[in-house]
């Protein structure tokens, strides 16, 4: 089977990834496939993912990757043995972990400083268009299939033997418990962080605090309302007839020919 670990930026993909390649006895992406701007972690070009579908033998053998697909998941319904595996976590918490892994990573990321009034600022510059993206995403993601699992990064916090047990019954694997215990030994933060070696460049400034609830720490009242707002406006996307249609035909554009994807 082909196993993907999905998720919109900071949403806990990669502790999601890390426990698929715990869980799951995986082969390493054929030639050609593997996206090496993640490092060692196995991520299907973008691009190819029309070809890996077509001929790769995963019915056969096992494969995890790491991905942030969207606009495919029309594409990735029309095969067998596919199995999608989509990361929510609380928007205010993604947002501040999304501000921070900015402001390491681009040059052209504008939050001054790290201080209260920094971020606040920067989420009113930036937050709003990001928060109604990462919505839609979900909201595409959470519709039902039996081939789509919708995990949580809050109750992988709160219960990682539960939910872990949870994921390996979606893909028809039976955990014992101390398979279970073992895979979230192998996946704390503090491991993963030391596992990424540090010229893995598509790897830095993943881990921070990981911590529930620390928008907390950052986000004002006037701010957390705005982001529900955004959040109750978009949690059925695609919903009007014009965003099914622009729906309809970014995914023909993006991922039905595989055209370039967008910016």
């Amino acid at each position: 089977m082909l196993v993907i670990s999905n998720g919109a930026m900071k949403c806990g993909s990669t502790w999601l990834t890390s426990i698929l390649r715990e869980m799951v006895d995986h082969e390493p992406l054929p030639e050609g496939f593997h996206d090496e701007r993640f490092g060692e972690v196995p991520t299907i070009k973008r691009l190819k993912l029309k070809e890996f579908l077509e001929d790769v033998d995963y019915h056969n053998y096992n494969y995890v990757s790491k991905n942030h697909f969207y606009y495919e998941r029309r594409l990735l319904s029309r095969y067998e043995d596919v199995y999608v595996l989509d990361i929510e976590r609380d928007l205010p918490d993604t947002l501040v972990s999304l501000f921070f892994h900015a402001k390491k990573k681009l040059d052209e990321w504008q939050m001054d400083d790290e201080t209260l009034e920094g971020i606040k600022s920067a989420y009113w510059l930036y937050g709003p268009k990001m928060a109604s993206g990462i919505v839609r995403y979900h909201a595409v993601w959470r519709r039902k299939a039996p081939w789509v699992y919708v995990s949580s990064y809050e109750r992988l916090k709160a219960d990682a033997a539960k939910e872990i047990g949870a994921i390996g019954s979606f893909l028809g694997l039976d955990l014992s418990d101390e398979e279970i215990q073992r895979i979230i030994d192998a996946t704390t933060f503090k491991k993963m962080a030391n596992r990424q070696r540090p010229a893995d460049s598509g790897m830095q400034a993943r881990f921070r605090k990981g911590v529930v609830g620390d928008h907390k720490n950052y986000f004002d009242e006037k701010i957390i309302a705005d982001i529900r707002r955004i959040e109750r406006e978009n949690k059925n996307y695609p919903s009007t007839l014009l965003e099914k249609i622009d729906f309809a035909f970014k995914s023909f554009r993006y991922a039905g020919k595989i055209y370039e994807s967008p910016a």
